[in-house]
């Protein structure tokens, strides 16, 4: 199943809307994804297709870049 596909089933079984989504990726077959989600976030690692469609690129997954990304969006306090 396609990523976009997924977070729509996710989204319609928890009864939200996809306003409410965050998407994070490292490839451009997470495009889909981020343009589904309200926030598309890239990795530092991600490719330049990838980055090139996320409405922010984070760190590297081996720099913290998952908790860059929460911090960044509210979502978790330091």
């Amino acid at each position: 199943m396609e990523n976009a596909a997924a977070l729509q089933v996710l989204v319609e079984h928890a009864g939200i809307s996809a306003e409410h989504t965050v998407a994070l990726g490292d490839a451009k077959d997470d495009i889909p994804m981020f343009e589904f989600a309200r926030v598309g976030v890239a990795m530092g690692n991600a490719g330049e297709e990838a980055k090139a469609a996320a409405d922010f690129v984070t760190d590297d997954v081996d720099e913290h870049g998952l908790a860059h990304a929460f911090t960044r969006l509210g979502l978790i306090t330091k």
